[in-house]
């Protein structure tokens, strides 16, 4: 649960190392502020039973913060590069794409499904 933390350091740290920013004493307080906070809610929830393979799920936690920063760093650098309308049309537009994708393999799928159902295959027995 504190792993989910590292989203705000990561996002801090390739923003410093990739776009230049240079953060001040009060942002980087700011933010460590908040990475307290959220480790301070962290502990107040209940803690989970744990897994079979707990060092792997810490890496892909981790892994998962690191790809959700860069994702976030990304699209900043588009927007400082590019006019931000044609930012959020390309997300947009990308969405609308991987959703039609997600749709239409639902959708053939189901097309299968009903098909099996409505035409089942006749025995060989059938044929003498």
């Amino acid at each position: 649960m504190l792993l989910d933390c590292w989203t705000v350091v990561w996002a801090i740290v390739l923003t410093y190392i990739f776009i230049g920013t240079r953060y001040s004493l009060w942002q980087l307080l700011g933010a460590v502020l908040c990475v307290l906070g959220l480790v301070l809610l962290s502990d107040a929830g209940v803690g989970g039973g744990g897994g079979s393979k707990p060092l792997l799920g810490d890496a892909l936690v981790i892994a998962g913060t690191l790809f959700f920063s860069m994702s976030n760093v990304g699209e900043e650098f588009c927007v400082k590069k590019k006019a931000r309308v044609e930012v959020v049309s390309m997300i947009g537009l990308f969405g609308l794409l991987l959703s039609g994708v997600n749709y239409t393999h639902k959708v053939v799928d189901l097309f299968l499904k009903v098909i099996d159902l409505c035409l089942p295959l006749k025995s060989s027995s059938s044929y003498d």
